[in-house]
C-alpha cells in the first residue's frame, strides 16, 4: 500500500480520517484559485486544473509584506482571515487589524485575536495587545497611542461599536479611554451557501448576499482630537452622524465640532440615509473628509471637504471639483492623493493630485485611465495603489507620484480584493479579503507541480473561456469547454468544443482538429480513442486521440431505448464518463419523463451500443434535476453519486457491480449525493453535498467507517488522488475554519495495509 488518508487507524475495519476534533487535517501550501475549479487531471509530475477561474497563485493569507518592486518578504507571518485595517508603527513594522479565526495552528495567539503587531523582522509583537471580542475595521496611530475600531456587538438590541485606546508602551488597553457607537443596522440576510440541485455535474451553490455593517472605516488622530468617520448616529449617547471628535484622552465628545454630513440645514433627523464618511487626512490646519455625502452644515458639497479641525466648520477656501464619492485622502509632498470611484462616469478620472489649500487639480499628474483604485500609500516618489476588479480579483500597482505614470515592474496580482495598504520606509504592507498573492493570469488552465503544489510558470494556455473536464492518453492533455481561435483573414473567431493541450507548455497541439461541439464535463480517453459528450444532441463521440477525428463506426445516442433519444428537451444528458473493464460508462441526468431512466450506461467502447444486462439503479422520479454526478472505479467496483431510486434513498452513492451495474449488497451506500469521489488504495472518499460540507472516508469493500473527515464551506466539484496528497478542488470558501480559495492540497500519509 502506497499511502493512505491521514491519520488512518492500522489494523481497524474501517478508516478514520481525524479531520474532525483536536488534530483536523490543514491543507499545505499550495496554488489556490479567484474562481471556480471544476476539473482535476494528472500527467506524470503535473496536476492540471480547469474551471472558470482568471487568476491562480500561492496561498499567503490575507496579509503580505512587499517591498517597492513588489517582491513578498517570505519573513512576514502567514495571517488567514480578513485584515481590514493596517497601520505604519514608524520603525518599520506593521500594525494589522482585521478578523483572525481561532484555528490550529495558532498563528495569531489566542489573546491578540484581531489585532497584530508585526515587527520590522516580520515576527509578531508576543507582548503587544488584549483580547477584543470583534473584529477590527479602522487604525489610527498618535499621542503615543494607537486607537483601535471595532465591528458591531449587538446589545439588547443595539447595534454597538467601540473604539479603543491602547497604550504602545504597555500593548494595554487604557480602561480611562470609551468610545462607545450606535448605528443602523444595514444588512441583507446573509449565511452560509446553500446548494441548489440542476442537470448539471456540480451545481452552482446559491450564496446569500452578505450583510454590509454600518460603523466606523476612519480614523485619525491629531494632538487635540481624534477624528472618527462612518456610518452611526450616536457617540456616547449624544447625537452624531457619520463624523465625530472626541478628546483623544478620555475619548468624550466635542460637543463644539458639529460639521452634520449629510444634514440639510434645519434641525431635522438625517436628510440621506445612505451617507457616510470612508476617509480622513490631516493636512496642515485643515481636516479633510472624503466619503459619500451630499451636503456639509447644510451647504452642497460632494464627496471631498475641508474642515476646521477644531469648530468643523466648512472651509470654503477648499473648493474642488465636485467629486463623485471618494474612497481614501493621501497627504504627499505638497499636494493631496484622492481616489474616487466614479461609476463609469465619462472624463473623470479615478485618481486625482490636488492643491491641498485650494482642491485645484494639480496639472500634469494623470493616472491611468484602468486603474480603479481603493487604497493609496506614498511611499517617496511612487504611490502604490490597490485596484480591485469586477470580477472580483485585486491588484496593486505603483505609479509615479507626480505624473501619475504606471510603473510596469510594479505588480502584485491577489484573487481577492485588497482592502488595506500603508508603507513604511521601504516596506509595504498589503492585507484584504484575498487569501493569495503575487499569482499570475491565468484563464480556466493552469499546471502545478504534483510535488511541490506550485504553480507551474510555463504552462500558459490561451483563449481559454471556461473548462468542464480533462481526460488525458498517450501524454497528452485533452479538455472540454469553451475555447476561441484566432481569427483569419475574413473569418470570425470560433469556438471549440475539445482541445488537445502540451502537457509542459500548455500550447493547442496541431493536427487535432475535433469537430466543433457543445462540450460538458463528460469526457474519458482509452489507448487511442476520447470520448466526449456532445450536450447540444446528447450524443456520446469516439474522436481519435491524435487527428480528433470522429470515428464513424461509433454511434450512440444516450438514453434508455423507452425515452426519446433526438435533439428534444426530454432527452437525458450526459454528465460524467469512466472507461474501465473494456466498458464506457456514463453517468446522465434525467429528462423531463425521467421515471425510468438509468443512471449509469454501459457502451461498448467500439461501436457506442449499449452493453446488454447493464441494469444501474433507475434516477429518482420525484426530481426532475435527478442525475448520477460522479463515477470513479476501483477495487473491483463502479461506485456512482447521485439522486437513485434505490433502496428508498432519493440520495445515495452505491458500489455497483461493473458487469451487471446492479448495487453490490455488501457495499453499505453512503447517504448522500455528491460531485466528487476519489479512491486512494482501499479507501472511497466523497465530498458531502452543502454549503457546509466534510469530506468522507469509507473502506472501499464495505462502505463501513463513514468518518466525517475535513471540514469546509462551498462545494467540492473534483477529488484528485497523487502519491503524496489528496486534491479537492470546486467552489471553496474556507478550510477546516481557515479561509481557503477553491483548490486545498490535503496531505497522505504512508500507513499500514487495513
Amino acid at each position: 500500500m502506497a499511502a493512505a488518508l491521514a491519520l488512518f487507524v492500522a489494523g481497524a475495519a474501517s478508516p478514520a480520517w481525524a479531520g474532525s476534533g483536536s488534530n483536523p487535517v490543514l491543507p499545505r501550501p499550495t496554488t489556490v484559485t479567484d474562481a471556480r475549479v471544476e476539473a482535476l487531471a494528472r500527467v506524470g509530475n503535473r496536476v492540471y486544473l480547469g474551471g472558470r477561474f482568471a487568476y491562480a497563485g500561492p496561498h499567503t493569507g490575507s496579509g503580505v509584506g512587499l517591498d517597492q518592486l513588489g517582491h513578498r518578504d517570505p519573513r512576514f507571518p502567514t495571517l488567514h482571515g480578513a485584515v481590514n485595517a493596517v497601520v505604519a508603527d514608524g520603525a518599520g513594522g506593521f500594525f494589522v487589524g482585521g478578523w483572525f479565526p481561532a484555528e490550529p495552528p495558532h498563528v495569531i495567539p489566542e489573546d491578540r485575536r484581531h489585532l497584530v503587531h508585526v515587527l520590522a523582522d516580520g515576527r509578531i509583537d508576543r507582548r503587544f495587545g488584549e483580547p477584543l471580542d470583534a473584529p477590527v475595521t479602522a487604525l489610527a496611530l498618535g499621542n503615543g497611542r494607537l486607537y483601535v475600531a471595532t465591528a458591531a456587538r449587538w446589545r439588547r438590541g443595539d447595534v454597538t461599536h467601540e473604539v479603543l485606546s491602547f497604550d504602545l508602551a504597555r500593548g494595554t488597553i487604557d480602561p480611562t479611554f470609551s468610545v462607545s457607537l450606535n448605528a443602523p443596522l444595514r444588512m441583507t440576510p446573509t449565511g452560509i451557501p446553500s446548494p441548489t440541485l440542476s442537470r448539471d455535474r456540480c451545481p452552482e451553490l446559491d450564496y446569500w448576499r452578505t450583510r454590509r455593517e454600518s460603523g466606523v472605516v476612519a480614523l485619525v488622530a491629531s494632538p487635540r482630537h481624534l477624528y472618527v468617520g462612518g456610518d452611526f448616529e450616536r457617540v456616547n449617547g449624544v447625537a452624531r452622524a457619520d463624523l465625530v471628535a472626541v478628546d483623544p484622552a478620555t475619548g468624550a465628545v466635542d460637543e463644539g465640532f458639529a460639521p452634520r454630513v449629510g444634514q440639510s440645514a434645519e434641525p431635522y433627523p438625517r436628510l440621506d440615509s445612505d451617507t457616510d464618511v470612508r476617509a480622513l487626512a490631516l493636512a496642515g490646519s485643515r481636516l479633510l473628509v472624503g466619503g459619500r455625502f451630499r451636503t456639509v452644515g447644510g451647504v452642497a458639497r460632494r464627496g471631498l471637504v475641508a474642515l476646521d479641525p477644531d469648530s468643523g466648520a466648512l472651509d470654503a477656501r477648499f473648493a474642488p471639483r465636485p467629486h463623485p464619492d471618494v474612497e481614501a485622502i493621501v497627504p504627499g509632498n505638497g499636494v493631496l492623493y484622492v481616489a474616487q470611484p466614479t461609476y463609469g462616469l465619462p472624463a473623470e478620472p479615478e485618481l486625482v493630485a490636488l492643491d491641498p489649500g485650494t482642491g485645484a487639480r494639480i496639472p500634469g499628474f494623470e493616472a491611468p485611465p484602468d486603474i480603479f483604485p481603493h487604497r493609496v500609500a506614498a511611499a517617496g516618489e511612487r504611490l502604490f495603489v490597490t485596484h480591485n476588479f469586477d470580477t472580483g480579483r485585486g491588484a496593486i500597482v505603483a505609479l509615479d507620484a507626480r505624473t501619475g505614470r504606471r510603473e510596469r515592474r510594479v505588480l502584485v496580482r491577489t484573487n481577492r480584493p485588497v482592502e488595506a495598504l500603508a508603507a513604511s520606509g521601504d516596506r509595504l504592507f498589503a492585507g484584504g479579503r484575498f487569501d493569495s498573492a503575487g499569482g499570475a493570469y491565468r484563464t480556466s488552465v493552469a499546471a502545478l507541480d504534483a510535488r511541490t503544489g506550485r504553480l507551474d510558470r510555463r504552462f500558459v494556455v490561451s483563449g481559454a473561456r471556461f473548462v468542464k473536464g480533462f481526460a488525458t492518453a498517450g501524454g497528452r492533455l485533452f479538455a472540454t469547454g469553451s475555447f476561441t481561435t484566432p481569427a483569419q483573414k475574413g473569418r470570425r473567431a470560433t469556438r471549440e468544443g475539445v482541445v488537445a493541450l502540451d502537457p509542459v507548455t500548455g500550447r493547442r497541439l496541431r493536427g487535432f482538429d475535433a469537430p466543433s461541439i457543445y462540450a460538458g464535463s463528460a469526457i474519458a480517453a482509452r489507448g487511442r480513442t476520447l470520448y466526449v459528450a456532445d450536450l447540444s444532441t446528447r450524443e456520446i463521440l469516439a474522436l481519435d486521440a491524435h487527428t480528433g477525428a470522429r470515428r464513424a463506426a461509433f454511434r450512440s445516442p444516450v438514453g434508455d431505448p423507452h425515452l426519446p433519444i433526438a435533439d428534444t428537451p426530454d432527452a437525458p444528458v450526459p454528465l460524467v464518463m469512466e472507461v474501465a473493464r473494456g466498458r464506457v460508462y456514463v453517468g446522465v441526468a434525467a429528462g423531463r419523463r425521467g421515471a425510468r431512466q438509468r443512471g449509469v450506461l454501459a457502451l461498448d467502447p467500439r461501436t457506442g451500443r449499449m452493453v446488454s444486462g447493464f441494469r444501474a439503479p433507475r434516477l429518482d422520479p420525484e426530481h426532475a434535476t435527478s442525475a448520477t454526478r460522479a463515477l470513479a472505479y476501483g477495487s473491483g467496483r463502479l461506485y456512482a453519486s447521485g439522486e437513485f431510486a434505490a433502496r428508498g434513498a432519493a440520495s445515495a452513492t452505491l458500489a455497483l457491480d461493473p458487469v451487471t451495474g446492479r448495487p453490490d449488497p455488501r457495499f453499505r451506500s453512503l447517504p448522500f449525493s455528491t460531485s466528487a469521489l476519489a479512491l486512494v488504495d482501499s479507501t472511497l472518499v466523497a465530498a458531502s453535498p452543502g454549503g457546509a460540507g466534510r469530506l468522507i472516508t469509507v473502506a472501499a469493500r464495505t462502505g463501513r467507517g463513514g468518518i466525517a473527515a475535513s471540514r469546509y464551506v462551498g462545494r467540492v466539484c473534483a477529488l484528485l488522488a497523487t502519491p503524496t496528497r489528496l486534491y479537492a478542488a470546486g467552489d471553496l470558501w474556507s478550510w477546516e475554519g481557515r479561509p481557503w480559495s477553491n483548490l486545498a492540497a490535503l496531505p497522505l500519509y504512508p500507513a499500514p495495509p487495513m
